[in-house]
């Protein structure tokens, strides 16, 4: 598979590319070296997926996120990151969701963790398309709302059978009784706002036992995230947010 078949390259030229800093020449995909990369020495991949329920396109929201991390320091230790780009628009939203489906599985081969930074609701149900080879579906979601609920008709009923969901941070006030009803009848897990904000680590056996998880900034006040679509007084701080990524980024079995 050639990725830049299906990808974007970063342009250089969107980034302040300095000594020591998290970007440097070797962990953004370029034309010019892909032949020569081997990706067995990657360990993490960051890929955006700028598209909408619309299939409109627009990499603000990805790029942003990009200058962003091109403030921060390198990462410490030895962690081989490469940022593959923003993936190529398909003619149809599931033209584009098969092609993302594609990367994801390509990626996953060589045992590399994908980060993906986009705003598709749909984007969860293709990451647990290329995980249905698991037995247990052990899918956490930081979010205000269940999100995933409104994505149930779009899995497949066998990944529907080996789901297993958790909640962290939702809102009461959000979640209507039909969503709670099926929360309880499946005996999945949700903690309450409140409940995690009081004690963080009670979240950690969930993160650490999972394969996928979803953050949306939604679940942060509305003061650390302003931009967002959700405005709510309520959620997470931003250092919250970060610890909970930080058991993330320690989990055992995420993908």
């Amino acid at each position: 598979m050639n990725l830049l078949d299906y990808v974007s390259p970063p342009s250089l030229d969107s980034y302040q590319i300095k000594k020591g800093g998290f970007y440097t020449s070797k962990s953004i995909l370029k034309e010019s070296t892909t032949a020569k990369l081997d990706l067995s020495k990657v360990e993490v991949a960051l890929l955006g997926a700028p598209f909408a329920e619309d299939n409109s396109y627009d990499s603000t929201f990805v790029d942003s996120v990009r200058l962003e991390l091109a403030k921060l320091a390198d990462v410490q230790g030895n962690t081989s990151i490469l940022d593959v780009g923003n993936l190529i628009r398909g003619k149809t939203l599931n033209d584009s969701l098969t092609a993302l489906k594609d990367v994801l599985t390509f990626l996953q081969t060589y045992d590399i963790f994908v980060i993906v930074i986009g705003d598709l609701s749909l984007l969860q149900k293709t990451f647990m398309e290329t995980l249905e080879g698991n037995q247990n579906m052990k899918v956490v979601e930081v979010a205000p709302v269940f999100s995933i609920y409104d994505t149930l008709d779009y899995l497949s009923q066998q990944t529907q059978k080996r789901l297993h969901y958790t909640n962290i941070g939702y809102q009461v006030y959000y979640v209507d009784q039909a969503k709670f009803n099926w929360l309880n009848s499946n005996n999945f897990d949700a903690y309450r706002l409140g409940e995690v904000r009081k004690s963080l680590p009670v979240i950690e056996p969930a993160i650490r036992d999972s394969l996928l998880i979803n953050i949306d900034l939604n679940a942060l006040k509305h003061q650390e995230a302003p931009s967002q679509k959700e405005i709510s007084p309520n959620g997470f701080y931003s250092e919250e947010l970060c610890q909970i990524a930080k058991y993330a980024g320690a989990a055992d079995f995420l993908k």
